[in-house]
């Protein structure tokens, strides 16, 4: 039940998941962790999905 108004950097950090209900007012950056590394293997559309049907969603860019 993460609520972030803003953008959330997680760029360099070790997360290899994201938590239910994550709700991200700006861009969300997971470029060089191991759970942007496996975003990849998504189109950003699809991954944005599977953060939507966790009850969250990112309003703004998804970074990877």
């Amino acid at each position: 039940n993460l609520q972030v108004g803003g953008s959330l950097n997680l760029s360099g950090t070790k997360i290899t998941s994201l938590p239910d209900n994550l709700k991200v007012g700006g861009d969300l950056d997971l470029g060089d962790s191991p759970l942007g590394r496996k975003s990849l293997e998504y189109s950003q559309n699809d991954f944005k999905q599977i953060i939507l049907d966790k009850g969250g969603y990112v309003k703004g860019d998804l970074w990877r």
